[in-house]
């Protein structure tokens, strides 16, 4: 009978550890192990896990800085297409099962278009917060064209406080007039409204897909710079020292944290239901206690020693600044690493000095591993949950009323399953290519060890590397 995965690979992390001793490199963290166990444990459905304890056993944490800086510099448009490919298919499939139907009467310019609650569509209440504001660059971007702004979000910003006047979305990007929005505030006890249309453009010989596909290709997801804010912001709550956030939000966006946490640690053709977001006694209890830290802008990194970590929001606003402003790839890799190697030197500042590598290599553990929640939150932002808002009003025929972000996610959990997967794709392979070229590193140090005679057997152990299960590989070349 064959070993277990988990056996092998525990077998792998040894013969890892036994090359390094033959080529005298002890900077090993075999003896860290019970986050090694963990990642074994969950393999087949966490491989990103495993691949970071690989990447960090092979080569250390400036490994994973490297993987972080060239997802963010080079991946982050492959990302984008392959979302936003995503995006309009599954629309596509929600109005019509695939068809492409008419834009219904309310919908068109001349129709009443459709209204949504504010405080719906923004759930993380990011415009509490001004872009012109000392800290407005940690959410939006291009901020001082505000209605010209090539941001929708900064656009929207705009929009709301410009009551019961209609804006028109696209020209801003290049495109003819996609969308037209009106704010109009609460009335009485009434809440706060958006009203939504599609723009003239699309009152004749324009299909429901054609608006969909425009609005989504109008829209920037991922700028760089905002980005890397939002990872950090995932790891150290920076945003809650500048927006006025409650415990009750703070609940709400640690509840939406934790179904895209589950929906990563799914094997990539689980079945999802609605029962997959039921949160347990357990879960909420640490939920709130999660919650009481964010609102503080507090947070604790996993093995620093119970010391709690807190950043300037203008540690994070001056690396954003460099990063948006740097030319060139070369230049902004450099920058991004740079910005990295500061917020690392904030998570170690509480740490004493035997304690220092380990804070720092599950700091940059991490940034990889909030990679997926980064992306899958800049897609639950006001510019497309708007979109997706819309669409879910057009199908839904007993015309009910949205009831907050959890019930959005459960009608788009076919989505987010789909967008978490081909980012799990993408960073798993960023991770075994780095662990892959480090074998071949490491083959030719043993070469010189233990000569050309043992070379083949040597070559079988490490290359045994390679062999880790093969969903990961197919989750690495799928997309």
């Amino acid at each position: 009978m064959g070993l277990s995965i988990q056996q092998e690979k525990s077998a792998v992390f040894g013969q890892i550890a036994a090359a390094k001793v033959l080529i005298d490199d002890t900077n090993s963290k075999i003896n860290q192990g019970q986050e090694m166990r963990e990642s074994l444990r969950t393999i087949s459905k966490d491989p990103i896990n495993f691949l970071v304890d690989l990447v960090s056993e092979l080569v250390g944490y400036e490994s994973l800085k490297k993987a972080f800086s060239n997802i963010l510099v080079n991946k982050l448009n492959d990302i984008e297409d392959k979302v936003k490919y995503a995006i309009k298919l599954n629309l596509k499939s929600l109005v019509n099962c695939g068809t492409n139907p008419e834009i219904p009467t309310n919908l068109k310019y001349s129709g009443q278009g459709y209204e949504f609650k504010l405080k719906d569509v923004d759930y993380s209440n990011i415009f509490k917060l001004s872009p012109t504001s000392t800290y407005g660059g940690l959410i939006y971007s291009d901020i001082d064209a505000q209605l010209n702004s090539v941001d929708l979000n900064t656009v929207l910003y705009n929009i709301i406080q410009d009551k019961d006047v209609e804006h028109l979305w696209g020209s801003q990007v290049g495109y003819g007039d996609i969308t037209a929005f009106t704010f109009k505030p609460n009335t009485g006890n009434g809440p706060n409204m958006i009203n939504i249309k599609a723009s003239d453009n699309y009152s004749t010989n324009k299909k429901l897909t054609d608006w969909n596909n425009d609005y989504v290709d109008s829209v920037d997801l991922f700028p760089d710079a905002q980005f890397f804010g939002k990872v950090m912001d995932s790891v150290f709550n920076v945003f809650s020292q500048v927006i006025d956030k409650t415990v009750a939000q703070a609940n709400v966006e640690l509840l939406v944290d934790n179904a895209i946490d589950r929906l990563t640690n799914t094997d990539p053709n689980e079945f999802i239901d609605d029962s997959f977001f039921n949160v347990s006694n357990s879960e909420l209890v640490l939920i709130s206690e999660k919650a009481r830290l964010k609102v503080l802008g507090i947070t604790k990194l996993e093995g620093c020693y119970g010391y709690p970590q807190v950043t300037k929001p203008i540690n994070v606003s001056n690396s954003m600044n460099a990063i948006a402003s740097a030319n060139g790839k070369t230049e902004k890799l450099k920058t991004v690493a740079k910005s990295i190697d500061n917020m690392a030197n904030v998570a170690t500042g509480l740490g004493n000095e035997q304690n220092k590598y380990t804070i720092k290599l599950n700091f940059f553990t991490e940034l990889i591993k909030t990679l997926v929640k980064t992306i899958t939150n800049m897609i639950l932002s006001p510019k497309l949950i708007l979109l997706f808002l819309v669409n879910f009003k057009i199908v839904d025929s007993t015309d009910t009323s949205f009831t907050g972000v959890d019930e959005l996610m459960k009608i788009m959990k076919s989505l987010l399953k789909e967008i978490i997967d081909q980012v799990k794709g993408i960073v798993v392979s960023e991770l075994l290519n780095i662990a892959m070229k480090e074998i071949k590193n490491m083959q030719g140090k043993v070469v010189g060890k233990i000569g050309k005679e043992l070379v083949v057997n040597k070559q079988k152990v490490l290359l045994s590397l390679v062999g880790v299960p093969q969903d990961i590989i197919r989750l690495a070349t799928k997309f």
